[in-house]
């Protein structure tokens, strides 16, 4: 009943600014005040359908993503931050650039890209390093020359689903 409301509204919105269109070329209205009439039109009509700028703005970046909620891990080392922070921040770059070339020509990668682009950050004691690396999942183990012998980031690549560990990784 409410999405009826708000089409009737709508189209009462989509005659107001004809009519407010031809009464600026008559100028018995300045554009400006066209416009400004015709955005609070728009905004009653909202209110009446019980819809708000912040639903309207979901709905809208709803439709643009799709139902595309995959996601990217990248994990950093804690000792490896500890022990080096700016090597440490360097590797986090180029493992996203090493992925982006790495998984380039691959199809679930180039719609995470163009639709989700969602990447989450955690930071990983050793424990939690060396599991990750256990599940048999697409990833770079990134190093740096810098820091001879200790591996910084992990990069997995981006998938919907990844197991119940990962949700339980500190983010960074």
């Amino acid at each position: 009943m409410m999405w009826l409301l708000a089409i009737f509204h709508t189209v009462a919105f989509v005659c107001n600014i004809i009519a407010f269109n031809i009464l600026a070329t008559v100028e018995v209205l300045s554009r400006d005040m066209v416009l400004a009439i015709s955005f609070a039109a728009l905004a009653y009509s909202f209110a009446l359908a019980g819809m708000t700028w912040q639903k309207l703005i979901r709905r809208f970046r709803k439709n643009r993503c799709g139902s595309n909620k995959s996601k990217m891990y990248i994990l950093v080392n804690e000792e490896a931050l500890l022990t080096d922070a700016s090597h440490t921040y360097l590797s986090i770059a180029h493992a996203v650039a090493a992925a982006s070339r790495q998984w380039a020509d691959d199809v679930e990668y180039n719609q995470w890209v163009n639709k989700s682009f969602r990447k989450v950050l955690c930071l990983a004691n050793s424990k939690e390093f060396a599991k990750a690396k256990d599940y048999n999942l697409d990833r770079l183990v990134m190093t740096e020359e810098a820091v001879p012998g200790m591996e910084l980031t992990i990069v997995f690549k981006p998938q919907e689903e990844f197991p119940r560990f990962f949700r339980f990784l500190r983010m960074l």
